[in-house]
């Protein structure tokens, strides 16, 4: 159990430092004396040893490519295959699990809540769908599809007793979802987002949980957008096999619109 408590640390660790790098990259540290950038394809390179007057500089470069983009999107593409195998290999021991601590931090955040006061009546109609929303979201995370199980007892074994053997079994999982994606997109569509929606609203409600908070506010008309486009995609991304599936009918009737039977 320390074996696998000190891998998922080190797995942890390593994840958020290259996060840390790429971020870095992106945006280098306004401390530095020369801070350099690229604006319109030329390097602007600014010396901030003082505060007056500080010079400037420019390079012009001989094309426009952005590089850092080239290096980047690799990086983001491929942390973000090591946190989907990273997550597939303890999925089979929290897909049960997670939702019911949800439910308990669900319930922590709400008598919480009902703690402090609300800005309007506006707020606490807000906050009653939105603790409603968590909860229809945990109440199917509760069910796993067949489909989903099935996948499930297929998943790689995850060996942790090494660091070769870690890497192995990342490896060995990456492979796995790309095998899936071959087989059938819609399920390893439906096996991913469930991962994601899983652990994300873990996340989220951890971290309300032991956030501070003296007053609940209204949301604003662009948050309530975003919270109905997030509220969609948990929806959907819960289980999207079944939500495809329902909507079977309108897409061929939207498929027949575009291209109607001869």
């Amino acid at each position: 159990m320390l074996n696998l408590v000190g891998t998922i640390i080190a797995i942890v660790s390593g994840l958020l430092s290259s996060i840390q790098i790429i971020t870095k990259f992106i945006k280098p540290d306004s401390n530095v004396k020369i801070h350099q950038h690229n604006e319109n394809g030329n390097n602007i390179n600014i010396d901030n040893s003082t505060h007056i007057n500080a010079s400037r500089s420019i390079i012009v470069n001989p094309d426009n490519n952005n590089s850092n983009n080239d290096i980047v999107i690799p990086a983001i593409i491929v942390i973000g295959l090591i946190v989907l195998a990273t997550m597939l290999a303890f999925y089979p021991m929290t897909y049960m699990l997670i939702p019911s601590l949800c439910i308990l931090l669900l319930t922590i955040n709400i008598y919480r809540d009902t703690t402090v006061s609300f800005e309007s009546v506006k707020a606490k109609i807000q906050w009653a769908l939105k603790n409603v929303v968590f909860l229809i979201v945990i109440f199917i995370l509760l069910f796993t599809p067949k489909s989903i199980l099935h996948i499930i007892d297929q998943i790689p074994k995850f060996h942790y007793d090494s660091f070769q053997n870690v890497l192995d079994s990342l490896i060995n999982n990456i492979k796995f979802i790309n095998y899936y994606f071959d087989l059938s997109n819609l399920l390893a569509i439906n096996l991913v987002f469930r991962m994601l929606v899983t652990f994300l609203l873990f996340i989220h409600l951890f971290q309300s949980s032991i956030a501070k908070r003296s007053i609940i506010k209204a949301y604003k008309p662009i948050d309530l957008l975003i919270f109905a486009f997030v509220t969609l995609l948990m929806l959907f991304g819960s289980n999207t096999e079944f939500f495809w599936n329902l909507v079977e009918p309108y897409r061929i009737n939207i498929a027949n619109w575009f291209s109607p039977p001869q």
